[in-house]
């Protein structure tokens, strides 16, 4: 099952109690990013992947990345690479 997108940035630092929330959104800061454009990122390649296997529905994806409802994530993925999810399955 994917999860990329189910752990938010509390359960990522109580994770790893040696670094707070606010040491680490300074140090992402430094390096020019943000937890959320991280989580973006990871969750773009993992719908992609899943979405070229032709192997998983639009809306499992959705569904398994976290998002609310097909629509929202359909939104998400137009916005991270321009194009529509279906663009990104076989023989579209």
């Amino acid at each position: 099952m994917i999860r990329a997108g189910s752990a938010g940035l509390s359960t990522i630092t109580a994770a790893r109690p040696a670094v707070s929330a606010q040491t680490l959104r300074r140090r992402l800061a430094a390096e020019g990013t943000s937890f959320q454009q991280i989580r973006d990122q990871l969750r773009r390649d993992v719908a992609i992947a899943a979405l070229a296997t032709g192997t998983v529905s639009i809306e499992d994806v959705s569904q398994q990345l976290g998002f609310s409802e097909p629509s929202v994530f359909h939104r998400a993925f137009k916005r991270w690479t321009g194009s529509a999810p279906r663009s990104y399955q076989p023989g579209a």
